[in-house]
């Protein structure tokens, strides 16, 4: 527990007490879930390929796997280093969900205590120090239930490595600030942007972590009362810092080519059942830079997915969510520039500016994978900016009259966190195993048709029955609009044995698509369930050699060729489909 400071009186020291209690027993509680029951892989979302299947991970390490793992690509993102982590992770503790896991919520906790260290420096060189706020708003953060994805899902570890990075960056950058020697402050500056580097080889998300350096350097420059500048002087000034800063402007450029050139498969149209033009992307990039503060003062009800709403598929002005949010943007960044005019405090729209950046990556401005509105683990890395405010807030608050007034608020804020403590424990249950996930998410939401089509497919062998109802009301929600769309619902009918409704959808395809590799594979079932063996056999011939898409090393056509060459007339026809 931090000293508080002592100027302030021995009056304060009961409130650091009861902050210290509160925080061991919010963080005892938050982790206790690890302390008893299974704890399993997510198969069939990323942790079969990240984990299970990932052959990179589970070589023993050497020199050749490493360099492996620097020039691969592996479901559209290249971080090469926590494929580091997740082979050092299993070279140790083999491929166990409950070691990942509780690596993932040690570096959590490692995050944590470097971002309390670096709030408090950033409010010290300030001027206002206040290592009690910052270290209730670090309590906060740790335990906050929005952050529970990144802890309890293994394919979202990279989230926690990269933070560790980028904040390790931001102490460092921190530190050279304070470096009376030039040689000391030029190593430091240098490993502050080494340690960028490695913040976005591990997660692409942390790309726009220069602009934080930037906004720091900018709030810790502006004087605290107006005065007069010389425009050469401040022209010449700024063209220093430019060149100072220009190493993270280069390897911010490199890494975001690199970002992009892995990202070539997720920004293709038939990447993902639903896809968006430029003009919804813009209205979903809206929502999703308010979503976060939602979620954070109000976090339920929190799931792994999040559909996108039906309004968004409208025109942006019919859509009251995107009204709302840019309406709201818009006012708080009016308000923060009008202080920072008014005040000549740039602190606010520094970590207004901060919040925003972090967010742009995951915005959906540029399609990557899956498209959904966000994600929880979307927030771990704007919501960092909450511990300085915090700090600041109980500055401001040392300054009022009634010295009951800080008690007060240490008070209310110990009780959030416990609260905050207690519902991530209920969030981190629902992560135990594959199907708790896709239980928990259809509660908040029963009409998520990707959730239910995920949980279909994890009862398929096991629970058939079961797995029909779910497909039924899957086939019911799913979008019908677009190729995959229409892939997803001929899907759903071949799967529950409507081959009739299925194939008039694949021929209406191939009327549009002749040359797509999914349409001809799934044409091809068609023809060899209607007993045309050699044109079905064609048909696979041609999507196996010359099919068009996206098929990501899909093997269907050609394990299709070998069982209809092998097929008995007397036994049912069982094939591969691709969707």
């Amino acid at each position: 527990m931090p000293e508080d400071d002592p100027t302030l009186g021995p009056r304060l020291h009961d409130p650091a007490m009861l902050v210290g209690t509160v925080a061991s027993v919010a963080v005892a509680y938050y982790a206790s879930p690890f302390l008893h029951g299974p704890w399993e892989f997510i198969a069939s979302w990323d942790d079969s390929i990240n984990f299970l299947d990932n052959t990179m991970i589970q070589q023993p390490l050497s020199i050749s796997s490493i360099v492996s793992m620097f020039t691969t690509v592996k479901i559209n993102v290249y971080e090469p280093l926590s494929w580091l982590l997740k082979a050092l992770v299993h070279s140790v503790w083999g491929m166990d969900p409950f070691a990942v896991r509780i690596v993932t919520l040690v570096l959590h906790w490692v995050n944590c205590l470097v971002l309390y260290a670096t709030s408090a420096r950033l409010l010290r060189q300030l001027g206002q120090p206040h290592p009690l706020g910052c270290f209730i708003g670090t309590l906060l953060y740790a335990v906050h239930p929005i952050h529970v994805e990144v802890v309890g899902w293994p394919s979202a570890q990279p989230y926690a490595l990269a933070m560790l990075f980028t904040l390790l960056c931001f102490y460092t950058h921190l530190h050279a600030l304070e470096c009376t020697s030039p040689h000391h402050r030029r190593f430091f500056s240098i490993l502050s942007m080494g340690l960028y580097v490695c913040s976005v080889m591990s997660k692409s998300a942390a790309i726009l972590v220069p602009v934080g350096i930037v906004a720091t350097d900018i709030v810790l420059s502006t004087p605290p009362q107006p005065c007069s500048w010389n425009r050469r002087a401040t022209t010449l000034a700024l063209l220093r810092y430019a060149i100072s800063k220009a190493g993270y402007g280069v390897s911010m450029l490199g890494l975001a080519c690199m970002t992009a050139a892995a990202n070539a498969d997720g920004a293709m149209v038939d990447t993902d059942i639903l896809h968006l033009s430029m003009t919804q992307r813009c209205v979903k990039a809206v929502v999703v830079l308010l979503w976060p503060v939602r979620k954070l003062l109000w976090p339920t009800p929190l799931r792994y997915h999040y559909q996108l709403p039906s309004t968004l598929h409208a025109s942006w002005i019919d859509s009251p969510l995107w009204l709302l949010s840019a309406t709201a943007t818009a006012g708080i960044t009016t308000w923060c520039i009008v202080r920072a005019r008014r005040t000549h405090s740039v602190a606010a729209l520094a970590a207004w500016t901060f919040y925003l950046a972090m967010l742009l990556p995951v915005s959906g401005l540029v399609q990557h994978g899956l498209v959904v509105l966000a994600a929880d683990r979307y927030v771990y890395f704007p919501a960092i900016v909450v511990v300085p405010v915090v700090g600041q807030l109980f500055t401001y608050i040392d300054t009022m009259c009634y010295p009951w007034n800080r008690t007060l608020a240490v008070v209310s804020l110990c009780a959030v966190a416990l609260c905050l403590a207690h519902v991530a424990t209920l969030q981190l249950e629902s992560w135990r195993t594959a199907e708790a996930v896709f239980r928990h998410g259809l509660k908040s939401d029963p009409t998520d048709w990707r959730i239910l089509d995920q949980l279909q497919e994890l009862l398929l062998e096991t629970r058939p029955a079961e797995a029909t109802l779910y497909l039924q009301q899957t086939l019911r929600y799913s979008p019908r609009h677009g190729l995959k769309a229409q892939l997803q619902i001929a899907k759903c009918h071949m799967l529950l044995g409507q081959s009739t409704e299925a194939c008039a959808i694949y021929e209406s395809l191939h009327e549009q698509y002749p040359t797509y590799a999914h349409v001809l594979n799934n044409m091809g079932i068609c023809h060899w369930k209607q007993g045309r063996l050699r044109a079905a056999r064609d048909l696979f011939v041609r999507a196996a050699a010359n099919g068009t898409g996206l098929t990501r090393g899909d093997q269907s056509p050609q394990t299709n060729i070998i069982l209809v060459d092998a097929w008995d007339p007397r036994t049912p026809v069982v094939a591969r489909i691709m969707w």
